[in-house]
């Protein structure tokens, strides 16, 4: 344990006293020197090296995202996808400017922590739609679904109407959660000082709601996953979500394990001080998720690939848009917000992502599979073109 003399401690305690009465950070928070032979700071040196990581994560995605507004084939899907692999640059980037702005880190981190409810619920989307490819017909095909309990057993008679609309809601309610949590956090870090009880509280309350959503949205994925596992087709569905989910996970983690650490002295900033007290709680957390996303960039060109799709314009099936077209298409999130709709109105009428279980017979001859017009040994895909 570092032990300061008297002149340090005088020093830390007139900084204290100051950032108390003009409402900023203490600035020995962030003291720190060069690391020897380097002649730069340890934050200078994470921001370089998040930098690398940065291009890294960024070129992976948008060659990935690319390849999908090029052979854009099935839109229902790829849309979906395309949405998940901006995660990627989006929480690399957000990343990065927590790690050169400590004390912008409160506003950074909420958007990155809001796209990430917005990812939750495209690969929730996209399992919907490998299970269910055309609206109007979900009713009446998770209707006549067999009830089952979570270890797979029966679970009496009736359909799985009901657990379809409750897992929607389980998953959909991140989407509004995340965005009151980004507006409580700017009013949070508006309105309150850096070192004051009330910012400490508040981001504490905050983070537990916004941990108990995610853990509501990633059961009801996770469930829905599981439900239809060996329903899906082929395209690494489990991958997809391990190694999104994975890196979020340990996101959280980090956020609690190192600030925690240095609370409670288990850190402190010694002779010669290298490393500082924000470089420890604030920035190390932040780098070490920059580089944790560089792992899920390389598992998303294996799980998010666009070879099938090229495969199948190969094939002779045609492009259902431009990349331009098809861009626009993947950016609006009307879709998105239909769903939230139909999370306030699911048990109320059948609405949007539904159709009419009354009238529209679920024609499983519909739903074709791209795999009947691609050679044996392909991967699987939804026919969107065929169907839409």
């Amino acid at each position: 344990m570092p032990t300061y003399n008297k002149t340090e401690i005088l020093l830390i305690e007139k900084a204290f006293i100051t950032a108390y009465e003009t409402c900023t950070d203490a600035w020995v928070l962030s003291y720190s020197q060069n690391l020897p032979h380097v002649h730069i700071t340890f934050k200078t040196l994470m921001t370089i090296l998040a930098v690398v990581a940065c291009i890294v994560n960024s070129t992976i995605a948008l060659f990935l995202i690319c390849g999908h507004l090029c052979y854009w084939v099935s839109p229902l899907e790829q849309k979906q996808i395309i949405r998940i692999l901006l995660w990627v640059p989006f929480y690399s980037i957000c990343a990065f400017f927590s790690i050169y702005f400590y004390e912008a880190q409160g506003y950074t981190a909420a958007l990155a922590q809001w796209y990430e409810g917005f990812s939750i619920t495209a690969l929730f989307l996209l399992y919907v739609h490998y299970v269910a490819p055309r609206p109007e017909t979900r009713a009446n095909f998770f209707h006549n679904l067999e009830r089952r309990w979570m270890n797979g057993k029966k679970k009496g008679d009736g359909g799985s109407l009901r657990w379809y609309r409750v897992t929607w809601i389980m998953v959909f309610q991140i989407t509004i959660v995340r965005i009151l949590t980004v507006v409580a956090y700017d009013f949070l870090y508006g309105f309150t000082c850096p070192l004051s009880w009330a910012r400490q509280r508040g981001a504490t309350i905050i983070k537990a709601f916004q941990s108990t959503s995610t853990g509501f949205a990633v059961f009801g994925v996770v469930l829905f996953e599981t439900r239809f596992r060996s329903q899906l087709p082929e395209q690494r569905t489990l991958l997809k979500l391990v190694s999104f989910k994975g890196v979020v996970g340990l996101e959280g983690f980090q956020d609690i394990l190192f600030p925690v650490l240095a609370d409670t002295s288990v850190f402190k900033p010694k002779p010669p001080f290298y490393v500082s007290w924000n470089d420890f709680a604030k920035g190390i957390p932040q780098f070490i998720l920059v580089w944790e996303i560089t792992i899920v960039a390389f598992l998303f060109v294996r799980s998010m690939t666009f070879e099938p799709y090229r495969q199948a314009v190969q094939r002779g099936i045609p492009l259902a848009a431009t990349p331009g077209s098809a861009f626009l298409d993947s950016v609006n999130v009307m879709d998105i917000w239909r769903g939230v709709k139909y999370m306030f109105t699911s048990f109320t009428s059948s609405t949007y992502m539904e159709g009419d279980k009354a009238n529209v017979p679920y024609d499983e001859g519909r739903t074709l599979d791209m795999s009947t017009k691609m050679e044996s040994g392909g991967t699987k895909t939804t026919a969107e073109s065929e169907v839409s």
